[in-house]
């Protein structure tokens, strides 16, 4: 195994690292201290087995390549950071976000243990802390107090994934450069949150209700965010059940008494608002109202159209065509 270590101009605890080399177990070593995670099972590849992991950055912000000839998989831990992941090549095995393709940014799981699973690849990785996010987003949107959420879209916005990708590179000229002030570097780290805000927005819905900020209901809240963040997923109502740590009936009672409705009326209002998102960024000469409907777990078109009237007071066709 090669390794490198270097000081750098970043402002915090900066770290320029690089490990490699043609060992799988070695490679199970890495990941299982830097992921917190168990049980990786290393492959090599038909024509030998190679790796290399290099990391960038500093308290903030993080870039960081993972090269693999081989395939790998595991579970994860949940982190402190927020990771956006993409595919440069290569593919995913059956991962907790099927839709991560190559060239799609796709925001990791960090509130769970997940499973992860890539063949013959080369991903890419910004890593943000939650504190910088967390600083932006309130400059940026009214926010209720609480621990932020943050929407998986099924479709991603071209503009916003545009920006995160040309901010991508401004972050890794800035933080490969000796002689970037940590002044500089600092505008970066916001310019790289407010991207990361583009693509996936944050959200306090969650706690908007006061007595679900009281410590005592934690344990309801996590499966409010628990929602929030997996909306597009198929959630049950074991699940949050499960992320609560309460049996169902005890959670049933805790969303009537706090939120006045049941876990799935709860998950179906949370949709039917991302629905609303969605038609109000597409392009209605492109776009159909029943694959919208239909990402976001609704089947029947017709009783979709009725019930997101209901909530919304117009039916989808016309949100469709009043986007922007």
């Amino acid at each position: 195994m090669t390794t490198t270590d270097a000081p750098s101009a970043f402002r915090g605890p900066a770290v320029r690292r690089t490990v490699g080399g043609g060992d799988p177990d070695e490679t199970r070593a890495v990941l299982e201290a830097g992921f917190e995670g168990s049980r990786w099972e290393v492959s090599p590849a038909a024509g030998g087995y190679g790796w290399r992991h290099s990391f960038l950055g500093d308290g903030d912000v993080g870039l960081s390549a993972l090269r693999v000839a081989g395939t790998l998989r595991g579970t994860a831990s949940a982190q402190d950071e927020l990771v956006v992941s993409w595919l440069r090549s290569g593919r995913p095995l059956d991962l907790d976000a099927p839709h991560a393709t190559v060239g799609r940014p796709t925001l990791l799981p960090s509130e769970r243990v997940t499973e992860m699973g890539y063949s013959e690849f080369d991903q890419r990785c910004v890593h943000l802390s939650r504190d910088l996010v967390s600083l932006v987003a309130a400059e940026r949107d009214d926010l209720a107090p609480g621990p932020l959420a943050f929407a998986r879209p099924t479709t991603l916005d071209a503009g916003a994934v545009d920006r995160w990708w040309r901010t991508v590179r401004l972050v890794s000229e800035n933080l490969s450069s000796p002689t970037t002030s940590p002044v500089l570097v600092g505008e970066v780290h916001r310019l790289a949150a407010g991207a990361f805000l583009d693509l996936f927005p944050a959200t306090t819905a969650a706690t908007t209700v006061p007595s679900l900020l009281l410590p005592r209901n934690a344990h309801i809240r996590a499966a409010v965010e628990h929602v929030h963040e997996h909306a597009h997923e198929d959630v049950t109502t074991q699940d949050l059940a499960a992320v609560a740590h309460l049996g169902v009936r005890s959670l049933q009672q805790a969303f009537l008494r706090h939120l006045g409705m049941t876990p799935t009326a709860y998950l179906r209002q949370v949709r039917l608002d991302r629905c609303r998102d969605e038609l109000l960024a597409a392009d209605p000469a492109t776009t159909m109202v029943g694959d919208v409907a239909r990402r976001w777990g609704f089947a029947h078109l017709g009783r979709f159209a009725a019930t997101y009237a209901r909530h919304h007071g117009e039916y989808p066709r016309d949100t469709l065509h009043r986007a922007r």
